[in-house]
């Protein structure tokens, strides 16, 4: 047999490998963070959204009662009015409107998370139509 010279390169050499996989694997580490932000990202939104929509429902709620209702009442001993849904805590105060035979509702929703209080504020005009 006769030994053949190699001439030219044939495949990669060790070191131009481990620099592909430390690119690759730099490159792999930057997506799971960004995955795990946006999982983190998802999850407040998701309870902002919850929160504002309990609150947006009572609000519609109390808007469709009369305006003479319990839940509506402007007294001192009544105010504020509450009420627990799962995590959350709707809390409202009844005040006069800034007009007769108006009712000023500010509805707060708030709960915690990781140890920190969020909470989602509405306020609505309830007028006394006959």
């Amino acid at each position: 047999m006769k030994n053949k010279k190699r001439t030219g390169q044939q495949g990669f050499s060790l070191i131009e490998v481990m620099t592909g996989i430390t690119i690759l694997a730099v490159g792999i580490l930057a997506v799971v963070s960004m995955q795990v932000t946006a999982i983190k990202s998802n999850a407040y939104s998701r309870q902002m959204t919850e929160g504002g929509n309990l609150a947006l429902g009572k609000l519609e709620e109390l808007t469709g009662l009369a305006y003479d209702n319990q839940l509506l009442s402007t007294a001192a001993g009544d105010n504020p009015h509450q009420e627990i849904r799962g995590r959350y805590n709707l809390q409202w105060t009844v005040a006069d409107g800034p007009m007769s035979n108006t009712k000023r509702i500010d509805l707060q929703a708030t709960w915690t998370e990781k140890g920190f209080i969020k909470r989602v504020n509405l306020t609505t005009i309830k007028a006394d139509v006959i």
